[in-house]
């Protein structure tokens, strides 16, 4: 302060004694500058004009605004000049600095123009704009010193002279930012988050006081921007989005600039299958196939589903595909339209927008095929037999047209009415003559295998076999399927129909039956797949168009035995003759007996259109010995030969009537109660307790009979396997007691009234007997007969090894002719003997077993 005082004393001095004086040129000059960035330190020079050397100088400036902050100022006046100097900023804005000699003769400031003298330095300030002034200025009064400006020192007179000043403009302007284009993602994935970095440049932003703000200008709905992020998740809504998008930054002072407009593809990941059907599988005819499992994932996931469809299907009815759930069902009918082979395909779909090239697609398919396997098995209904006569009943398969599956064996359990027919024999089908195979047989009652033990009357199995196993390439089968041409035919069962005429008219049912899971199986040809049972059907009439009616009956009678198909879920599992596949419908048959009235003329035996005659009398003798070749029209000679109205054709009582009418003995009467008689059989003898009118007796073998009865005739003949035996009369007589003696088994017998009236005996034997048993030697069965004369006397049979130990025993209620079959597999080789006991009868004998 003291030195200020020094210098203003001196200046006032300067003032008084050369007030008056003043020179244009000198100057001093206050640097401008323009444009200037916010937030920046900058200066501003001070020069001076100087027209003769000077010894002090004083400059007072004035800043006009508040565009510039933080004003300090440095001297730039050469080291050794002016030398006393002092810098007041106290009164800011005004700025005071000044400078004198302290030796005249050295420290004087030359003439001269733009004479460095000082440095204004300042701080712009955080303005978006503005103008500072830098002008000469008055200091305040300082008394005693009075007013203070900028002046010069004269240094060779000492004269104080005002200087003026050329003010400097200060102006500050805000910097316009620049944003860097952004990165073109090109695809962004749907409903992932998208981000990218956002920078720009601003010159202010180097001065550390610029705030720079990112927007969207121009883009998608959704898309932001935090701080220098850009950040977009777009939505299914927006896949396949193709607007511009504009980004853009402005600084505080809201200039703004926008980078190069550019294109987001926004993509889409279709849904991908995970689980589909297998590539092909095969069902049953008449099934539903269903797969509960086809899935799918969808990587994005969405927006919608997965969602299923059914894109095409080749076969008949209606696919039906679960747009949620992806359940597949096909229900197919029993319709030849729905067997062989058909593809599904489906598609699963994510609901998005499709385009080209950001989301071409958005489903993926599925193809399979369903292989629907018909196999179908029938049992022939004959219509129209004839009672009396042979028929056959053939067991079929499907006409090839269908059939696609090979087969290597069937193992058939049938069951007929056994009332109403007699089985004689079964035969291959067509089928297995044509394919070549070459094993074929079938058993029935002890042998037939029912279950755990014999068959019933009315049962009998049929198997076949085309079996592969060693041999000559050329004798194996040479078909297993019927597509190649080969017949449907598997099997021939021949029966013989009774003659018994109140089943005329009637149906008799031949149906499949099952003792066990194994009855009635079809074997794949490799074994490893056992066909069964699907679907059972029974026949039931006929509708208004004569078409059979046939309905089904499966699972109606779960227990074995039972005719409605092998029980489930017992005979669904993998161990029992390979993997069970209920592939098989089974048609059951039988045979329609045709009403007499339609065909017969009774009496008329021959047929002649003359009832009654001798001649009908002798055909029908004829008959009884030579079998149906006596007849010329055998359905027809059948009809009529009901003579007594009983309702059995072809009997001994028939022949009987049709005598006494012949010889008018006798008139046609309606049907008679049989009668009741007991026939007894002794060492061939054969013996009545009542009046006949005529005997039919069929024993084995080829005997030579002998009548016995008086008043009687006889015929007989050998068939080639049994001697067929009549005992008759032209002349009405009758016979009682011992009648006949032949030997041979007894196979059948028939046995009329004097006045035709059919008789049910009981056939027994004379005499106890235990008959040897045969074979003997044995290995490892053999059969053993009983004779017991009374029905229902308990025996019981006892067999023994040489020691007396007890190794088998049989019992029953005897029947008059009963029978034991011993199965010794179980025991060794050797002697044994058997021992019957029947009421007061006891006997025994020796068999042998040789294994």
């Amino acid at each position: 302060m003291l030195k200020r005082t020094l210098h203003s004393l001196l200046i006032v001095s300067f003032i008084v004694a050369f007030a008056s004086m003043s020179f244009a040129a000198d100057r001093i000059i206050v640097q401008g500058k323009a444009g200037l960035p916010r937030c920046v330190d900058q200066s501003s020079t001070v020069t001076a004009n100087i027209d003769v050397p000077i010894s002090a100088l004083e400059v007072v400036l004035n800043v006009s605004n508040t565009t510039i902050g933080g004003v300090s100022v440095v001297w730039n006046l050469p080291a050794d000049t002016l030398t006393d100097r002092v810098i007041d900023l106290t009164q800011y804005p005004l700025i005071r600095f000044a400078a004198m000699s302290t030796n005249p003769a050295t420290e004087n400031y030359k003439a001269g123009t733009g004479k460095p003298v000082a440095t204004i330095n300042f701080h712009t300030a955080d303005v978006c704009a503005g103008t500072d002034t830098i002008a000469g200025a008055v200091w305040p009064s300082d008394p005693p010193f009075g007013t203070i400006q900028t002046q010069f020192v004269i240094a060779a007179t000492g004269d104080l002279v005002t200087v003026p000043v050329d003010a400097g403009i200060i102006s500050v302007t805000n910097q316009l930012p620049t944003i860097a284009a952004v990165v073109n993602p090109g695809e962004v994935l749907f409903g992932q988050l998208w981000t990218t970095n956002l920078s720009s440049t601003d010159l202010d932003m180097l001065n550390g006081c610029e705030t720079m703000t990112y927007f969207v200008s121009s883009g998608p709905a959704g898309m932001t921007v935090a701080g220098n992020v850009l950040n977009w998740t777009p939505t299914g809504a927006q896949v396949c989005y193709d607007g511009d998008v504009i980004i853009g930054v402005k600084d505080k002072c809201n200039a703004q600039s926008l980078a190069a407009a550019f294109k987001i593809c926004v993509t889409n990941h279709a849904p991908v299958f995970t689980v589909v059907p297998p590539a092909l599988t095969e069902i049953a005819w008449g099934q539903t196939f269903t797969f509960n499992h086809l899935t799918a994932v969808d990587p994005d996931p969405g927006p919608y589903g997965p969602l299923y469809h059914l894109l095409s299907f080749n076969g008949p009815g209606t696919v039906n595909v679960d747009a949620n759930t992806g359940v597949v069902t096909w229900v197919t009918l029993y319709e030849p339209a729905y067997t062989g082979l058909f593809t599904v395909t489906v598609t699963v779909d994510d609901g998005t927008t499709v385009c080209t090239p950001c989301a071409p697609e958005n489903t993926d398919t599925a193809s399979f095929q369903i292989r629907v396997v018909p196999f179908q098995l029938t049992i022939e209904k004959v219509e129209g037999a004839y009672l009396g006569q042979p028929t056959t009943v053939s067991v079929t398969m499907l006409d090839h047209t269908y059939v696609n599956k090979d087969i290597g064996g069937f193992d058939f359990l049938i069951q007929y009415d056994n009332s109403a027919m007699v089985f004689q024999f079964a035969e291959e089908g067509e089928f297995i003559t044509d394919c070549e195979w070459e094993y074929f047989t079938y058993r029935y009652g002890a042998n037939g295998n029912c279950g755990v033990g014999a068959c019933p009357n009315g049962v009998l199995r049929v198997v076949a076999m085309g079996e592969t196993n060693g041999g000559n390439l050329a004798h194996h089968p040479s078909c297993w399927t019927n597509t190649g041409g080969a017949s449907n035919e598997l099997v021939k069962l021949h029966f013989l129909l009774s003659n018994d005429a109140n089943l005329e008219c009637q149906f008799a049912p031949i149906r499949f039956v099952w003792y066990d899971c194994g009855d009635n199986g079809i074997s794949s040809k490799e074994g490893d797949f056992l066909f069964m049972s699907q679907v059972v059907y029974d026949f039931a009439g006929f509708d208004e168009l004569g078409a059979p009616i046939f309905n089904p009956i499966t699972g109606l009678d779960p227990t074995m035995p039972t005719l409605t198909g092998a029980p489930a879920p017992e005979c669904d599992v993998f161990t029992q003759k390979g993997h069970p596949w209920r592939l098989v419908h089974y048609y059951n048959g039988g045979v329609d007996i045709i009403c007499a009235d339609s065909i017969d003329a009774v009496g008329d035996i021959n047929l002649n259109s003359i009832a009654y005659e001798i001649a009908d009398a002798v055909m029908f003798t004829n008959y009884f010995v030579s079998g149906l070749s006596a007849f010329d029209n055998v359905d027809g000679s059948i009809a009529a030969s009901d003579t007594n109205k009983d309702g059995i054709t072809l009997s001994v009582a028939d022949l009987v009537y049709l005598i006494r009418v012949v010889i008018g003995d006798a008139l046609p009467y309606a049907k008679v109660t049989p009668v009741a008689a007991r026939v007894t059989v002794g060492n061939g003898v054969y013996s009545v307790d009542q009046s006949l009118g005529a005997a039919y007796v069929v024993v084995s073998g080829n005997v030579t009979p002998s009548l016995l009865a008086s008043g009687m005739e006889m015929k007989y003949a050998f068939n080639g396997q049994n001697t067929n035996i009549l005992v008759y009369s032209l002349q009405g007589n009758s016979f009682s007691g011992n009648f006949l003696e032949a030997d041979g088994d007894l196979v059948s017998y028939e046995l009329a009234t004097f006045n035709g009236q059919p008789v049910n005996a009981d056939v027994m034997p004379a005499n106890f007997e235990l008959h040897q048993n045969y074979p003997n030697p044995f290995n490892p069965t053999t059969t053993i007969k009983i004779d017991v004369p009374v029905k229902g006397i308990e025996w019981k049979l006892n067999i023994y090894n040489v020691t007396g130990q007890l190794v088998q025993n049989f019992s029953g209620v005897s029947q008059g002719y009963d029978k034991v079959v011993w199965d010794a597999a179980n025991v060794s080789s050797g002697v044994y003997f058997y021992k019957l006991t029947a009421g007061d009868y006891s006997s025994t004998k020796k068999a042998v077993l040789l294994k």
